[in-house]
Formats: C-alpha cells, structure tokens, sequence
C-alpha cells in the first residue's frame, strides 16, 4: 500500500513536471516540485514522529526535542553562515559566469547543513563545559579546555576555511572559465573581470590566511596528543621547538593574511609581478598563490624539518635525560585518566600449611568457591531449561544473592524468546508480531553444588519458575526486553499472547504493563505500517487502541538510543529484584582528548613458552574502546524486563562528562540514591573496566621515569589452558574476605 501511495505520488509530480516544461508552464513545474518535496517530506515526518513517540513512551520526550531541535538550529545556522559567506565573497562574478557562483553556493550550503548537524553534541558540550580540577602542566590548560572547548574551536576554524575554500574555487573557476571561451571574451574584458573578482578575492583570500593562522595556533594545544617522544604527549622537542615553531608558524601567517588585505603593501607586490608581463586578471591570483606557497614553505621549516632536526640530533641521543620530566608527566595524567590512582598495592603472604581449621574459619569463602564453568553451565542449562525449542538462554551470569540467611554466589540465566528457532509452518506474520511475544523466567544455580546426576542445584527452575527459596521467588517472569530480543511485537492485541507451555498445552496471557507506544488511533496504526510491516501492519485486524508496539527491544540497542553519549559494557547481567526481573548494565564515559594520556591499545600480545617453542598470543580486549584516553564507569543502566522501562543511575558525580551530560539531559540521569536497594546490591565492578584498567597499569605501575623507559618491569597478563587452546585469563567473580575482616565480598579479579 505505502508502495503505491509512492509511486501515484511521483506519478502525479512527473506528470506536471513533463507537461509543465513541455508547454512552458512554470505553474506545473513548480506543482510536481511541489508534490515531490510534500512526499519526502510526509514519509520523513512519519519516522521521525514514530521515534518521538518511543522517546514519549519511555519518559524521555525533552531528551528527544534538545537534540532534535539542536540539530535544526545547527543546521540553519550552518546553512545561512555558509550561504551567506559564499554569496557575499562571489557577488563580483560575471553573470555569465553565474553557474560557478551558484555551484559554490550549493556546495557551501550542503557543508554547513552537515556541518551543523554532525557537531550538534561538541556544540552542546561546549556550551555546557565545567572544569575538571586536572591541569596539564606544559600549556597550563585545565582538561576540560581539551575534551570541550578545543575541539569546538577546532571545528569552528575548519567551518570558516573551508566556506572560504569554496568561495576562492568559485571565483577562481569563473575567471579561468573565461580563457577558454575562444572568440567570445577579448583580453581587455577578462581583464576588466579579473580586477572586479581580484577584489573579492583579496577578502576572501585575506581571511583565509588570517584563518590558517588561527589554526596554527590550535594546533599548539594539539601537541598535548603528540606521539614524537618516546611517550604519548609533548616531549623536549615538542616543548622547545615545535610549540614555538607553531607560534611562529601562526604570527607570520596571520601576518601575511594582514599583508595581502592591506592595499599599500599589495599594490607593490603586484608591480612585482607586473614584471613578468602577466595580464592584469592573472596578478592577484598570482599573488595569492605565491603568498599561500610561503607559507607552506614556514611551515615546512618550522614545524617539520626543524623540530626534525632537532629530535634526531638533540634528543634521539640523550633520550632519556631530556625526556625523563616528560615521561613523569605523562605517568601521572595517565593514571589520572584511568583511575589508577586509588590503586593500593599489598601483598599477602602465602601460609603453605592448609588444615581443617583454614576451612573451618573461612567457611563464607570456601562454600562460595565456584565450580561451574559457565560455557559448560550454559550447555546444562540449553539441555535441561530451555524447555522449548523457541526459547534460548544467551549467557550466563554470575551474581550474588541474600537467601536463607547467607550471603551466596550464584550463576543465573534468563529464558528468552528466539523467534527464528520456531518451526518453518510457523514462522507467520500472527505468529511472530503478536502471538511469540516475549521469553518467560531464569534458570539460578548454585556456584558450587552438583546433584546426585552431576547437575547443577538448582535454585530456580522451570517454567513456571519455581523457586527453593521465598527470597528468590519470581512473580513477573515475562521478559519483553533483553539481550536476544530484536524483533518487533504488538501486545494486548485482540488475539491472547503465548505465555508459556504447560504439559502438552499452552497456557495465554495479556499485557499488563505499560512499554512500548499505544496505537491508540489509526494514525499511529498508519504510521508504524510504514515504520515495520506495511500493508500486514495496517489491514491487520488484531492491533486495536489498547495494543502497545514494542520496538528496539534489544537492551544494548535500547539505551544506547536514548544516550550515545555512553559506551557500554559488553557483559548486561540478568537481576531479580523484588520479584521482577531486570537487566544492568554498566556504562562508561570516555574521551579521546585528555592531555598528556596514553591511549587504550585493545590489541593485546602475550609472549609465552610451550615446550620448547616460543609463541605469541594476540587478543583483542574491549576492542569498543579502542583510542580512548579517559575512563569512568560513571552510570549503571536498569532497563525492567517487563516494561522496557530505563533509568540511568550516575555512579560517579565527580566526572566532568557525566556532569556537562547532565547539564544537557537533566531528565536523563538519576543520582544513585534513587536506585532501589535491591537493585543496588547487585551492582559490581564491570569486566571491561577492569581488564583495561588492568592492560594500562600492567605498564603504569612504573611510576619511576627511568624503570618507565626502560620498561623493565611490564606485567603481562597470565595465560591458561582451555580446551587445548592457550587464551588469556580472563576477569572473574569470587566471595572473598579481606585479611582482618569476617564479612565476604563479592570481587572481581584478574
């Protein structure tokens, strides 16, 4: 039907087009240009207001309008800068000429148009910037000026240089055009033409000099990242020639945009070149050209070849003496970024004699000691818990749980749908939008425990979930949101929902909750066909005003949607609270930006020794964040499995991300005294947090410049064997209790 819709649309616009040129009626034309835009328009409408609706549904719609009318200010602002620059700079080109006039236009305005909408969040962060309390030492700038006010700076410059560009290309292309028109234009006209675009282009010309220059002199705080020491950051030739380099480097381009304006200082450079016997159209954009290759040239000098000179014949030699405070500074902002500086190192001394009484006395750590592997638990759990072909368990996760009075370790999985696992005579339209809605209940275990038959003690188990303990009883097993779910489902429809098997029947259900959009009216009915199943959606007669459409049901997807200024944890983990189940999941805030600090390097090798071969092991850890200088686990997700409802808890206040964040979504994020108690005792320490915390203070343990250097104590991470294959250990969860201390903690530890 939307099909249709479409084409008898581009049917009628062609129509009045083609007749509209074909009898000279601009009314036609403009008629069908008219009936082309309200149909891209219409269905454009119709998805945006389909995604507005889902950010009402969850509570979130200011969150939604701050970005989507930020961009549309951006992008207006973008496009009348743009246009307004080119159309001012290019007024002196010839109409004749008037087709490069209006290219550069159009060129500039599709630039600002992107331009504004793709740096909507570094225009948002700097105008909601705060400091960070961390000051680099070399241009004494907090870190905040990096991660929020550089980079607007940055892309502010390039905005104007690149209009300018474009104007310059204009002109020059119109003038140049000319010489190619044999016969038509004499010499004295191009000529004429030259000086009234050599006008224009002195301006133009003269500002994009003066704008270089401004660049330049970003550029100095860019060797906050510089890689031409032996670390990441500014080194001796950073600091002692190559800052100054790109000081010099800015004054006398700045200067030369000055002496290209200037029309006494202009006007001899141009009888410089008269001397060559060039025509007049050719002077200033000879000038300009020969102004723009001196520069080129300084910079060469100043910020290439010198600094060159200097690190290969000054420093390479004396390397460590000349660059021992500058690794000092790099250690600290390091550390700094990757909270490493809380790290306290102990050691605990081994006692070589294991007796009854060592068990007897640490009975909360040895009867959480875990057993289970949890890639062969999840085979136990496929075998014996799934039940039914069309549910799948995803992974498992390892948690831990106050019941019967203990404080134990368990390893839990939830049981979610997986529609594709339903038989081929099955897999129809009522099946998979409205019957095979969503997964029912969890599997717990036992860390430690086998059954009689080998199997794991079950906790929970079954559908419908039964529970050993009342602490762990489940009153709304239905999953509607989680790690497998990525498929769309309406629920309170007129047909009943699939709840669960039941022996050899099926036992059916309705909705109770309030996710996903109400299709109150045919509108939303008409609107969401287009969004998903089209004709299907619409004609079909189950979907009525209390039917609720749940879409970006994976919980990953989910909350990256409502927040992409967040990375995520890989790992969400399943949670029973009160009851309900939920997911949690970590997030983190990064950046790309914080001075003087190393860069998270996801590729990992591993030399070893087996047998009598050296090997080398390469892994890829946390590869999402990969290039990230800073790190925070700064918020805890809880997305509930039943509604799809979303909180964002801030973890970590002192974060300047997270702060600038909130200033800009303050509906968004909640402060963590709002999260319930039973879901804050689940929260933990995330895995990838850990393992790059860990791959970093591997080598930023050495706080000593000189050990640092000569990295003469790297850690490497310890291997095993898994299945005959070597691999890495990887982080796991244990019950332990500190010496001095009668009470178990749940740790993670690598």
């Amino acid at each position: 039907m939307y099909t249709v819709i479409i084409l008898i649309l581009l049917f009628f616009a062609i129509r009045f087009i083609y007749f509209g040129a074909k009898k000279n009626r601009k009314t036609n034309i403009i008629t069908g240009g008219a009936i082309l835009a309200l149909t891209a328009l219409f269905f454009w409408f119709m998805t945006f207001w389909g995604d507005k609706l889902w950010f009402d549904s969850l509570g979130f719609g200011q969150r939604f309008w701050i970005e989507i009318l930020t961009k549309a200010g951006l992008i207006v602002a973008g496009l009348a800068v743009a246009g307004l620059l080119v159309y001012a700079l290019t007024t002196t080109i010839d109409r004749r000429n008037a087709f490069f006039r209006y290219l550069g236009l159009a060129i500039a305005l599709l630039f600002g148009g992107i331009w504004g909408h793709s740096n909507w969040e570094v225009i948002l962060t700097f105008f909601n910037s705060v400091d960070s309390g961390i000051t680099e030492p070399v241009l004494n700038q907090d870190a905040s000026f990096y991660m929020f006010i550089l980079p607007f700076y940055k892309e502010l410059v390039t905005f104007i240089i690149v209009v300018l560009i474009i104007s310059i290309a204009a002109m020059l292309l119109s003038l140049y055009s000319q010489d190619n028109q044999q016969g038509e234009v004499t010499i004295e006209e191009m000529n004429y033409q030259g000086v009234k675009i050599g006008r224009s282009l002195v301006i133009a010309g003269s500002l994009f000099f003066i704008a270089l220059g401004l660049q330049k002199f970003l550029a100095r705080y860019d060797l906050l990242f510089s890689d031409w020491g032996a670390v990441n950051g500014p080194g001796w030739t950073d600091v002692h020639v190559r800052l100054p380099g790109y000081t010099i480097s800015a004054i006398i381009t700045l200067v030369i945009g000055l002496v290209f304006f200037l029309p006494a200082i202009r006007r001899k450079l141009l009888k410089y070149f008269q001397r060559f016997k060039m025509q007049h159209y050719n002077l200033v954009p000879s000038v300009f050209g020969s102004l723009f290759g001196i520069i080129l040239l300084v910079w060469l000098l100043f910020i290439v070849i010198i600094p060159g000179a200097f690190q290969g014949l000054v420093v390479e030699p004396n390397e460590i003496s000349k660059e021992k405070p500058y690794i000092n500074n790099n250690i600290q902002l390091t550390r700094q970024a990757f909270d490493l500086g809380n790290i306290e190192e102990r050691q605990y001394p081994m006692d070589q004699e294991f007796t009854r009484q060592t068990v007897e006395e640490n009975q909360s750590v040895f009867s959480n000691v875990r057993l289970w592997d949890w890639s062969a638990l999840l085979q136990v759990y496929d075998q014996f818990q799934e039940i039914r072909l069309y549910y799948e368990f995803e992974d498992v996760d390892i948690d831990r749980y106050t019941f019967d009075d203990k404080y134990q370790q368990v390893m839990v999985s939830a049981r979610e749908m997986e529609l594709n696992n339903l038989p081929d005579n099955s897999q129809t339209f009522v099946n998979r939008r409205f019957k095979y809605t969503h997964g029912y209940g969890i599997t717990m275990s036992m860390v430690n425990e086998f059954t009689q038959n080998g199997l794991p003690n079950m906790l929970v188990k079954d559908i419908p979930p039964e529970s050993k303990h009342p602490e762990l009883e489940v009153k709304r097993p239905e999953i509607y949101y989680g790690e497998a779910t990525r498929t769309h489902v309406i629920a309170n429809s007129a047909t009943e929902e699939f709840d669960y098997p039941s022996g050899e029947k099926n036992v059916y259900t309705e909705y109770e909750g309030t996710g996903g959009v109400q299709l109150s009216n045919t509108w939303r009915k008409f609107l969401y066909g287009w969004k998903f199943d089209g004709t299907k959606f619409f004609f079909s007669g189950y979907p009525d005003k209390d039917s609720r459409l749940m879409f970006n049901r994976q919980i990953s997807q989910r909350i990256e949607k409502v927040a992409p200024f967040l990375e995520f944890d890989r790992d969400p983990y399943t949670v029973l609270a009160d009851g309900k189940l939920y997911w949690i999941i970590d997030a983190y805030t990064s950046s790309r930006s914080f001075p003087y600090s190393e860069p998270f390097n996801s590729r990992e090798v591993i030399d070893y020794r087996e047998g009598d071969m050296d090997r080398q092991l390469v892994n890829n850890v946390a590869s999402h964040l990969h290039g990230v200088n800073y790190l925070r686990n700064s918020v805890k997700v809880v997305v509930n499995a039943y509604s799809g409802d979303i909180d964002y808890y801030v973890y970590n206040e002192d974060d300047p991300i997270i702060q600038v964040w909130n200033q800009i979504f303050p509906e968004v994020l909640k402060d963590k005294s709002e999260m319930p108690e039973s879901l804050r005792s689940h929260v933990r320490y995330p895995i990838d947090k850990l393992l790059v915390q860990g791959l970093m203070y591997a080598k930023y343990h050495m706080t000593d410049p000189t050990v640092f250097y000569n990295q003469e104590d790297l850690w490497v991470r310890a291997t095993e064997k898994y299945h005959n294959t070597i691999k890495p250990v990887d982080p796991y969860y244990i019950m332990w209790e500190q010496p001095g201390s009668d009470k178990p903690e749940f740790t993670l530890m690598l």
